[in-house]
């Protein structure tokens, strides 16, 4: 590769070879590193990568940080989702905990599974819950009826309307019937 980037030196930065070639060259010089960056709640984040004899800080999403005694070569500590930090190393590593594909799952349970994890399937518990259902919305109805006062005062208020727009009416014909002195 003693040529230039000119396309008449050569077509090999063209090519569809070129990338994956630059990537295996950096690759046999250990210029990448490659490291898992992505995990699931519950798994245990492999820190031997960087080094065994060091103290490590780990910032979790919610902020709290983690102190891993040196020789400690595994963070077990994945219990939230999100982005965690090992501050204590130079640059800083993050990498990413996410929820596990099953707490996503979106298809109906059979029955069974309902009624193991105490969803009230029984037609007497249905029964039971609309009814107290009906009892709230009775209630609330009888609240609404003890508090008619707003009505009243629509009342008022369109009673007060109607003098003052009649009383607006009789002054200006009494003025318009004087004759001017």
């Amino acid at each position: 590769m003693t040529s230039g980037w000119n396309p008449s030196d050569s077509q090999l930065a063209l090519s569809s070879k070129f990338v994956p070639l630059l990537y295996s060259m950096l690759e046999l010089s250990d210029g990448l590193k490659t490291r898992r960056t992505q995990f699931y709640t519950g798994d245990d984040v492999d820190l031997a990568a960087l080094g065994s004899n060091q103290t490590w800080t780990v910032r979790k999403p919610d902020g709290v940080e983690v102190q891993l005694a040196a020789g400690e070569t595994r963070f077990k500590q994945t219990d939230l989702p999100g982005v965690y930090a090992i501050t204590s190393a130079q640059p800083p590593v993050r990498f990413a905990v996410n929820l596990d594909a099953v707490e996503s799952r979106t298809a109906p349970l059979p029955v069974e599974e309902l009624m193991r994890l105490g969803v009230p399937l029984k037609p007497h518990e249905v029964e039971l819950t609309k009814q107290i259902g009906q009892k709230r919305r009775l209630h609330d109805a009888e609240l609404e009826s003890q508090q008619k006062l707003w009505r009243w005062l629509i009342v008022a208020a369109l009673v007060v309307l109607l003098m003052e727009t009649w009383l607006a009416g009789w002054l200006t014909r009494r003025s318009a019937i004087q004759p001017a002195t």
